[in-house]
């Protein structure tokens, strides 16, 4: 009896450590899966900010053709912020493949909005023609989620470039 004890015992044990190693097994697996989701985000955002600076040269260029020099600075700014983010982020995981699944995908649409509206309010903020960074944001996401609200109550008095950034969010 003592001998069939002892067998469950170490039957038992055995057991223990196979759960264990699963679930190690696992919590690399969900680890990784969330830092590859995470790598996919960051790629994807940084890709999504540069074409967004990128888009931003038209404002550049009406605030040169314009003659208004104080619009140049608020918007090459985020321009030269845009472009640096999306290389530091892609040269060091270029060698890294965008996988992910309809959720994840999902809710990378959804946080790409919320970024593209952040840097869409960073040139309206330094600006100086919003009040508060909050009101500058507002203003980008109404663009970006095309809803065409907006908290100015006289948008013919801004500058030239500043309007065609707001016509382009």
């Amino acid at each position: 009896e003592l001998d069939t004890i002892t067998r469950n015992i170490l039957s038992l044990e055995i057991e223990k450590q196979a759960i264990k190693k699963e679930k190690d097994e696992l919590m690399l697996y969900v680890s990784s899966s969330f830092l590859m989701f995470i790598v996919s985000f960051l790629k994807i955002s940084s890709v999504l900010l540069a074409l967004v600076g990128g888009l931003f040269a038209i404002p550049l260029l009406t605030a040169i053709l314009c003659g208004e020099t104080s619009m140049l600075l608020p918007i090459a700014i985020p321009i030269a912020v845009s472009f640096v983010v999306c290389a530091a982020v892609n040269i060091p995981t270029r060698k890294f493949k965008i996988s992910m699944s309809i959720k994840q995908t999902f809710i990378i649409v959804a946080m790409s909005w919320a970024v593209m509206s952040l840097m869409g309010s960073v040139p309206l903020y330094l600006s100086g023609y919003f009040a508060s960074y909050t009101d500058a944001l507002f203003e980008s996401a109404s663009g970006f989620t095309t809803t065409g609200a907006t908290i100015l109550s006289e948008v013919e008095s801004l500058p030239r470039s500043i309007n065609m950034l707001r016509c382009l969010t």
